[in-house]
């Protein structure tokens, strides 16, 4: 699935649908729009992937199989407002079944490492670890927040849940984050901004 295949043929009332009522629709047989939710939730899920060491092909990939495999079980949704929580937790349990189906000698090759230009800084490592450390609804939040830059009011919107409840979740995560060890003492060594 290119990003292409990702454009909705009409644009403008759909993309101020709910997830659930275009969930409605793909399962009452307008296939389509299932590229209106890949649209609304592709960057959050790349973003997600992507912070936990997926890059280029691989990350290409394991966001593809979410996506593909989030459409075929997309009758067994729960509650389909949620529907970008439950894209993440597809992609989080396909990471996990790739990461164990790799072999110990296949993590061991002679690829070169990054320039150092490239590589992320020890505090740029410790945030993602630590962010990879919160509950899943906390982290869905700080992305949907830092890297789509929405308000609380749109995040709640896209989520189905209160302004309160995201307030409070952002409130909960930035103390995890704030009480983590490793950010701790590179905060008491100087070396976070």
């Amino acid at each position: 699935m290119s990003r292409s295949d990702c454009q909705p043929s009409s644009v403008g009332e759909d993309d101020r649908a709910s997830d659930a009522e275009i969930v409605a629709r793909v399962l009452g047989g307008r296939r389509d729009d299932y590229a209106l939710l890949v649209r609304r939730y592709l960057p959050m899920v790349e973003q997600f992937l992507a912070a936990r060491g997926l890059a280029g092909a691989d990350l290409d990939d394991g966001v593809q199989t979410a996506l593909v495999v989030t459409y075929r079980r997309l009758g067994q949704l729960r509650d389909p407002n949620r529907f970008g929580s439950y894209l993440l937790k597809v992609a989080r349990r396909g990471l996990r079944r790739e990461r164990r189906t790799v072999s110990l000698s296949e993590t061991h090759t002679d690829v070169a490492a990054p320039p150092a230009a490239e590589q992320p800084g020890d505090c740029e490592r410790a945030l993602r670890a630590a962010v990879a450390r919160l509950p899943e609804s906390m982290q869905v939040v700080l992305v949907l927040k830092y890297h789509e830059g929405l308000t609380a009011a749109e995040i709640a919107g896209r989520l189905g849940q209160s302004v309160g409840s995201v307030t409070k979740t952002l409130s909960r995560a930035y103390g995890r984050l704030r009480a983590d060890a490793a950010l701790a003492r590179l905060a008491r060594e100087g070396e976070l901004p």
